[in-house]
């Protein structure tokens, strides 16, 4: 791969974790200039890496109206879901609940409670993704892990709807302690439950939000 293709790997990486950190909002208009200065990147390669995460379903192009950050139909949040759950009860039923992953686990529901305590929606968000990418990191599996971080980047957008995100998030974070309290605990059967409850109830209210 030549520099021009890893620099627009490396663009849309750093667009993706945008997208992940709340920085990039639903519908929202890519100034290609603005971007290109940020990334440090040209404009050539900032349009390549559109392109990639066009192909992700993260953005989309249209004609005299430049990029935008796709905005999520119910339909796609339902497969999303649905995907999210084969892959997080398969990685707490068969993964492996090691020391890294737990402690990945522990430090974002650490900073989900601080985030909390001041009211920060977006930082709550970011800390309940980070949770359950630890989920996923049980599997040890690089494929599985490297699908979720495009889908937790759609799940950022999916929780663009929501209108009160600090209180939303917030109302989730008894039960990831409690399902890390499980994992610590050896009680993998517990926390697969635990966890499918979560994912039908976040579900359920993304798409109410969503008015789906």
């Amino acid at each position: 791969m030549g520099k021009h293709g890893q620099a627009a790997l490396d663009a849309a990486q750093h667009l993706r974790s945008m997208i992940i950190g709340g920085e990039l909002r639903p519908g929202g208009h890519l100034r290609e200039v603005q971007l290109a200065e940020q990334l440090e990147v040209s404009r050539n390669t900032l349009r390549e890496a559109f392109r990639m995460l066009a192909q992700e379903g993260l953005i989309v192009h249209q004609p005299n109206s430049g990029a935008h950050v796709t905005t999520l139909s119910a339909r796609t949040i339902g497969e999303i879901y649905a995907l999210r759950r084969l892959m997080g009860l398969a990685a707490i039923r068969e993964g492996v609940a090691s020391r890294s992953a737990l402690a990945a686990m522990r430090t974002a529901t650490a900073q989900a409670h601080e985030a909390r305590e001041r009211g920060d929606g977006v930082a709550l968000g970011t800390a309940d993704l980070d949770f359950h990418r630890a989920i996923i990191a049980l599997a040890g599996n690089s494929r599985m892990s490297a699908l979720h971080e495009t889908m937790l980047a759609e799940l950022r957008l999916a929780f663009g709807a929501i209108d009160d995100p600090a209180s939303f998030h917030a109302s989730f974070l008894p039960r990831n302690d409690e399902i890390l309290a499980r994992l610590t605990a050896g009680d993998r059967v517990g926390a697969e439950r635990l966890l499918a409850e979560y994912l039908e109830l976040s579900e359920t209210s993304v798409l109410a939000a969503q008015g789906g």
